[in-house]
């Protein structure tokens, strides 16, 4: 959908773009100067099998869809990787399904919550079924991984009990 934010995966370069493999049924194409503050000079060189947090801005039926990694508010350059969008480096990527997606984009998601009051950790969450997470530590990458997905189908006292029995077996790196 038009301005969904997705993660793809850098499957070819060819003149101008990238093109992303976004759980789709064609490729996303990714102009090399969508991102901010790139210019003919100074743009971002993604190789293949990089990670790409993006937003849709074109999307038809008859036409392959584009991404970009501009964004809309405050603009921060590609080169700090202060941005909301660009490349996703490190960290563990998994599927996951839209509904999940959806509960975790919300306001009040109380798994993400709970996880980050306790550990410092980056999410990006592509409306394409991709969920990517990076913490300092190996094992806290793969805790809040496991329960993002442990957490789908849980009430919330049931993801209140998981996330402290998760927390309590592990020695998590403070924020």
């Amino acid at each position: 959908m038009l301005e969904d934010m997705i993660i793809g995966t850098v499957v070819d370069r060819a003149g101008e773009s990238y093109y992303l493999e976004v759980n789709s049924s064609s490729r996303a194409q990714l102009p090399k100067l969508a991102f901010d503050g790139a210019s003919k000079r100074n743009k971002p060189n993604l190789q293949l099998g990089a990670l790409v947090y993006c937003r849709v801005v074109l999307a038809n039926k008859e036409l392959e869809p584009e991404v970009t990694c501009c964004s809309l508010g405050k603009k921060k350059d590609w080169v700090t990787r202060e941005g909301v969008f660009g490349e996703l480096l490190d960290g563990y990527l998994f599927d996951c399904s839209l509904a999940l997606c959806r509960q975790l984009l919300a306001d009040n998601c109380l798994v993400l919550k709970l996880l980050g009051d306790k550990i410092g950790y980056e999410c990006a969450i592509g409306m394409n079924g991709k969920v990517w997470v990076k913490a300092n530590k190996t094992e806290d990458t793969i805790l809040i991984a496991n329960a993002i997905q442990n957490s789908e189908f849980l009430t919330p006292d049931q993801v209140k009990a998981m996330v402290a029995k998760m927390l309590s077996t592990v020695n998590v790196s403070k924020k």
